[in-house]
């Protein structure tokens, strides 16, 4: 049986991380001279947990199902200057704690002031701030998820999908109508243009759903609509792999059949505008302004962008392939 369904059944208090959105630089919970419990044990942590660089702890503090204690003493600590000093470093930049209540995430009530009793919930609780015992709720188990997963924006995602969706079936039109006439060298064939202008259809396909999984990784936030990330990246790889068809058929149309690595790069410059994306993200959204967090995120976004010119390159150099062979098998020779 579940420890919510029982009367006084133990609640598990652990600890992770704290963490701030204006500095990226994670610390473990007890950096800081919080109360600790006689003997610190690391939990073990799924992969998901290890990916996302959890640390999660054990802590001293005690809670039963429906016993409410108010104002009990877990230990008494005189800070020093130095132990003062952390507190307000930590406290300036806006770090908070993570905790975790019977395997649910510690969130904090916030009544929105712009709609009639309406309630949002901060994950995490700022360093410093001082709380209270707020009564019983009248949620169910099996929906005390809900709070944590509520999604507001849920029309935007379906705008992005739309939007993916006009993209593919522009490109599909071009696809089918390509004309059987060899032109000549147009100025747009020109290999840095066609490059560039290459990656911006399969960026365009999927920077409104980037933005959300920015948040998610930045700003700490819950993303679990992975439906829609599928679909997405099923026309990111549709997109891909039309408009290299396009622009490779046009290329051998010119008798330029050199088509290995441009197809590869053409595709894969969509990079280039995940990278500039990231750069306006964290120049409009995010509020870091020490040196070292701001390598630590264009690091990883230097990372994250190599990887999506891998795998939309690769899409691309294969669209590429299959149409080449495809063309050319059809051809009879006398």
């Amino acid at each position: 049986m579940h420890a919510l369904a029982m009367h006084g059944g133990p609640l598990l208090v652990k600890v992770n991380k704290l963490t701030s959105t204006k500095t990226q630089l994670p610390y473990s919970y007890y950096y800081l001279p919080f109360c600790q419990p006689e003997h610190i044990i690391d939990s073990a942590e799924n992969l998901g947990e290890v990916l996302h660089g959890n640390r999660i702890e054990n802590s001293p503090y005690v809670f039963k199902m429906r016993e409410p204690h108010m104002c009990n003493v877990v230990c008494r600590k005189i800070p020093d200057k130095i132990t003062a000093k952390a507190f307000k470093e930590k406290i300036d930049d806006e770090y908070r704690v993570n905790m975790i209540l019977d395997n649910l995430p510690l969130v904090v009530p916030i009544r929105r002031t712009d709609q009639e009793n309406a309630v949002v919930y901060q994950y995490r609780y700022h360093v410093g701030l001082r709380g209270k015992y707020a009564g019983e709720s009248d949620i169910k188990c099996a929906s005390r998820w809900d709070a944590y997963l509520l999604m507001a924006d849920d029309q935007i995602h379906w705008f992005s999908i739309v939007n993916s969706l006009m993209i593919v079936i522009f490109l599909s039109r071009m696809v089918a109508m390509i004309p059987r006439q060899i032109p000549e060298q147009a100025w747009y064939m020109n290999p840095a243009f066609s490059i560039l202008i290459g990656g911006i259809l399969p960026f365009g396909a999927v920077f409104i759903e980037l933005f959300f999984i920015l948040t998610s990784i930045w700003l700490h936030q819950f993303y679990y609509i992975f439906g829609f990330l599928f679909i997405v990246f099923v026309f990111l790889i549709v997109t891909c792999a039309e408009i290299i068809v396009v622009l490779c058929y046009f290329q051998l149309c010119s008798e330029d059949y050199l088509w290995w690595w441009r197809s590869y790069l053409t595709s894969g410059s969509s990079e280039l505008y995940l990278f500039h994306y990231a750069a306006f993200y964290f120049f409009t959204k995010l509020e870091i302004t020490k040196l070292v967090s701001g390598v630590l995120y264009f690091g990883y976004m230097l990372i994250v962008s190599y990887a999506f010119f891998v795998l939309t390159g690769t899409i691309g150099f294969y669209a590429c392939f299959w149409f080449t062979r495809l063309i050319y098998s059809s051809v009879k020779i006398d």
